[in-house]
C-alpha cells in the first residue's frame, strides 16, 4: 500500500488533466478583455504598474510576449497553477495528519485521506471560475503561494531543513503578498496553525519560533505599501470626480452576506447551478436573512469554541471564515457573490469533509482500531465515486467556457433580471449580425431599467460621474447606445438619432455617443460610428 501511496501525486495531476482539458478550449470573457486583451500594461506598450497584484500581471505579460492572444496557453498555465497547487493541498494534509497530536491515529491513512481531500478540491466544479475564468488568475496564484507557505512552513518545524524551509514559507507569504489582497490572512492561519497542530503549547514557544511568525507577519508591509501607492493613483487620475457605483453601507453589505456564505456552502455539497455573474441583489432586512444568519453565525461559534480547545476540524473552520473574510464580510465590493471567492475556502470544506467523514467510521469499527475490510472499501468507493462524478461536472462546466455567447446566455437563463449580461449577450448578437435577437435583449434592459436611473454627469460638466459597469444607469445607458448603433447601421437615422439623445440624458458627457449623434443626424454621411 505504501508502494502504491507515492504514486498519489501523479494520480492527482492526471485527474485535474482530465478534469480541465476541454478548459484549453475556451475564450476570453467578460473582465479578461480589460484586464488582458485590451490592456496596454500587458502588451508593452507601457510599463507595468506597481499595484497589489502586479505579480500576476508579470505572468500575464510573460504569456503574451509567448503567444500574443493565443487563449489557450492562458488556459494551460492557469491549469498549471492550479495543479501545482492541489499538489501543495495533498503535502499540507498528509503532513498534518501524521503530526505527534494525532498520535499515529493515520499512520497509514494520510496519504490516501489527503489525496481524496485534495483530489476532490482540484476536480471540484465550484474551483472552474478561479481556473477557466482566465482573469482569476489573480485567485488562484494566490491560493498557490497561500498553500505552498503553509507547507513549507509545516515541513520547516520538522525535523531536517528547517531554515531553508522557513525561509522558504516567507519567500512564498512575500510573493503571495504580490498576487491579491486575500493572502493578508496567511500569517494569522499559519499562527494558528502552529497553535493547534503545534507540539508545544504557545506559552513555551521560543525566541526563534516567534521570529518567524513575525518574519510572516513582516510581509504585510509588502501590501501595505502596494495598496497606498495603487490608491494614491487611482485618486490622481481620477481627481474631481464622484462616483457612481452601486455600493452598499458595510451593515447591508454583511448582512448579505450571511446569505451568500450558505449559498457558497450549498455550492461545495451541490455544486448547481453555477453561475459567472450573480448580480446578486442587496439584503432588504435582518428578516431576510434569519435563516443563513443564524446558520452563519453557529458555524462561527463552534468554530471560535473549537479553536479553544485546539480542536483540529475547528482550524478547518477557522480557514474557511478567515478566507472568506476579505469578501465576505463587512468591506462593500462591487459584486457581492463571486463564486471564485471559494477558491481557497473550499480546502477546509473537503478537508473536514473526508478527514471527519474516516474518523467517524473509524470509530464505529470494533475496538475504535481502524477501517478494515468492508469498510474501507466502502470509503475508498466513496471517495472514488465523488471524484469522479465532479469531474464529469468539471468538464461539462468548461463547455460553458468556450464561447461568450454560450456563458452569457447560460447566465441569463440562471439569472434572467441580470442587465449586465443582457447587455454582453446583446452585444456578441450584433456582432454576429443577428440584430433582430440583440434587440429582445437590448429592449429587456431598458423595461428593467425603467424609472430607476438619473443622470450621471452633471449638467455644467463642472463634475465628471464614474459608474460602476454594474449599476442600472449605466446598463440603461449602454443600451440605448448600441440600440442606437444597430438603428444607424439598418439606415434607420432617426431613430438612432433619438436613441442617442436618450443616452445622453444618463450620460451628459458620454463624447462617444455625442460623435454618433452628430452622424445620426447628418444621415451618416461621415461614415458609420464604431461599435462600443
Amino acid at each position: 500500500m505504501e508502494r502504491v501511496a507515492k504514486w498519489l501525486p501523479l494520480v492527482l495531476v492526471a485527474l485535474g488533466v482530465l478534469a480541465y482539458a476541454g478548459s484549453l478550449e475556451g475564450v476570453f470573457l467578460f473582465d479578461d478583455f480589460g484586464r488582458i486583451v485590451e490592456n496596454p500594461r500587458i502588451h508593452g506598450t507601457r510599463p507595468l504598474a506597481w499595484t497589489p497584484r502586479v505579480l500576476v500581471d508579470v505572468t500575464f505579460r510573460l504569456n503574451y510576449l509567448a503567444g500574443g492572444l493565443k487563449a489557450a496557453d492562458y488556459h494551460a498555465f492557469n491549469l498549471a497553477v492550479h495543479l501545482v497547487a492541489g499538489l501543495a493541498l495533498y503535502g499540507v494534509v498528509r503532513r498534518t495528519l501524521l503530526r505527534p497530536l494525532f498520535a499515529g491515529r493515520y499512520r497509514t491513512a494520510a496519504p490516501w485521506l489527503a489525496g481524496a481531500a485534495a483530489g476532490i478540491w482540484l476536480v471540484h466544479p465550484l474551483q472552474t471560475e478561479s481556473v477557466t475564468y482566465l482573469c482569476q488568475r489573480y485567485e488562484s496564484m494566490m491560493g498557490l503561494f497561500f498553500l505552498l507557505t503553509l507547507y513549507a512552513f509545516v515541513r520547516g518545524t520538522e525535523k531536517r531543513g528547517r531554515a531553508a524551509w522557513l525561509g522558504l514559507a516567507i519567500g512564498a507569504c512575500a510573493a503571495g503578498m504580490l498576487t491579491k489582497e486575500v493572502m493578508i490572512v496567511a500569517p494569522v492561519l499559519i499562527l494558528l496553525y502552529d497553535g493547534v497542530f503545534g507540539s508545544a503549547p504557545v506559552r513555551e514557544w521560543d525566541g526563534r519560533r516567534w521570529a518567524v511568525h513575525g518574519a510572516l507577519f513582516a510581509t504585510w508591509s509588502l501590501a501595505v505599501v502596494l495598496r497606498m501607492r495603487f490608491a494614491s493613483a487611482v485618486a490622481r487620475a481620477s481627481a474631481g470626480a464622484v462616483v457612481d457605483a452601486v455600493t452598499v453601507s458595510p451593515g447591508v453589505y454583511l448582512l448579505t452576506q450571511m446569505e451568500v456564505i450558505v449559498h457558497y456552502l450549498r455550492l461545495a455539497f451541490v455544486p448547481y447551478p453555477l453561475c459567472l455573474d450573480y448580480d446578486w441583489a442587496p439584503a432588504g432586512s435582518v428578516r431576510d436573512v434569519l435563516a443563513p444568519g443564524t446558520v452563519v453565525v453557529c458555524l462561527g461559534i463552534l468554530t471560535a469554541w473549537g479553536l479553544c480547545r485546539r480542536r483540529p476540524a475547528a482550524y478547518l473552520g477557522a480557514w474557511f471564515f478567515a478566507t472568506l473574510a476579505p469578501s465576505s464580510s463587512v468591506v462593500p465590493l462591487p459584486d457581492l457573490a463571486f463564486e471564485h471567492r471559494m477558491y481557497l475556502p473550499l480546502a477546509g470544506v473537503t478537508t473536514l469533509c473526508v478527514v471527519g467523514g474516516y474518523s467517524l467510521l473509524s470509530r464505529r469499527c470494533a475496538g475504535g482500531a481502524g477501517m478494515r475490510g468492508g469498510r474501507r472499501r466502502l470509503a475508498a468507493g466513496m471517495a472514488a465515486g465523488a471524484i469522479a462524478v465532479l469531474a464529469v461536472l468539471t468538464a461539462g462546466r468548461n463547455r460553458d467556457y468556450r464561447s461568450e455567447e454560450t456563458m452569457w446566455r447560460d447566465v441569463v437563463r440562471k439569472r434572467p433580471g441580470n442587465l449586465r449580461a443582457c447587455n454582453e449577450l446583446a452585444r456578441i448578437l450584433s456582432e454576429q449580425g443577428r440584430a433582430g435577437e440583440a434587440r429582445i435583449h437590448y429592449e429587456a434592459v431598458l423595461r428593467e431599467t425603467e424609472g430607476r436611473t438619473r443622470k450621471l454627469y452633471s449638467e455644467d460638466g463642472s463634475k465628471r460621474y464614474r459608474v460602476a459597469n454594474n449599476s442600472p444607469a449605466y446598463n440603461r445607458f449602454r443600451a440605448l447606445a448600441n440600440l442606437g448603433l444597430l438603428a444607424f447601421e439598418q439606415g434607420r437615422f432617426d431613430e438612432a438619432a433619438a436613441r442617442y439623445r436618450e443616452a445622453l440624458d444618463i450620460m451628459p458627457h458620454s463624447a462617444d455617443v455625442r460623435g454618433k449623434l452628430d452622424q445620426a443626424v447628418r444621415g451618416g454621411r461621415d461614415g458609420r460610428p464604431e461599435e462600443r
